[in-house]
């Protein structure tokens, strides 16, 4: 289950405990792009590749999504 769901364009991010995931739209399952969260997400945003979200427990975190 995401916490917090962010849309870029035609293509959508979800954020939850276990990382941050983009929609496969081939096979319309979540595809993990980033590793587990250390704190709960109580907000996400997304600036070209890079990703913030807003954790309760400590402040925004910044990703940077590498391309592959």
């Amino acid at each position: 289950i995401m916490d917090r769901i962010a849309v870029d364009g035609m293509t959508t991010y979800g954020a939850c405990d276990s990382g941050i995931y983009q929609v496969d739209h081939q096979t319309n399952t979540w595809k993990q792009i980033a590793p587990e969260l250390p704190h709960t997400a109580t907000s996400f945003a997304i600036d070209g590749d890079t990703f913030y979200i807003g954790t309760k427990q400590n402040g925004v975190l910044r990703f940077h999504r590498n391309h592959q």
